[in-house]
């Protein structure tokens, strides 16, 4: 017969939760700076076609834990704000999120974005250490 170790009496406590739901207006499409300059305009004008106008963020609180989620793929060094932790691909996708100045330089995923150098400005995201 299998034996459980006893347990500790549970005790009542409580935990403050949270949910905060935003949505979020996204920057126009807009074509990498590695599309070739006479096919910028057009390329950009495509992806405006498919491109949602608004994208939901959720952030979370249990306790001291905040969980930030973003429906993107966050890449570099770029984090949540404060002390969150950031969750990516919550609630959607909207592509790639790259900081602006790497976006500027072609560098990273920046060729795959589509919302361009501003999109981790509207989800809040703030360079990493």
């Amino acid at each position: 017969m299998l034996q459980l170790a006893p347990s500790a009496p549970l005790a009542p406590t409580q935990v403050p939760v949270g949910c905060e739901v935003r949505l979020v207006a996204l920057p126009g499409a807009q074509a990498s700076p590695k599309v070739p300059r006479p096919l910028r305009t057009l390329a950009s004008n495509a992806l405006a076609l498919f491109a949602e106008p608004f994208a939901v963020q959720t952030e979370i609180e249990l306790g001291s834990l905040r969980l930030f989620g973003v429906p993107a793929e966050v890449v570099g060094d770029l984090r949540a704000p404060g002390d969150a932790i950031l969750v990516t691909l919550a609630d959607g996708y909207e592509g790639y999120v790259e900081a602006s100045d790497r976006w500027s330089k072609g560098a990273g995923e920046s060729k795959t974005t589509y919302y361009g150098p501003d999109l981790a400005r509207a989800f809040q995201l703030v360079p990493g250490n």
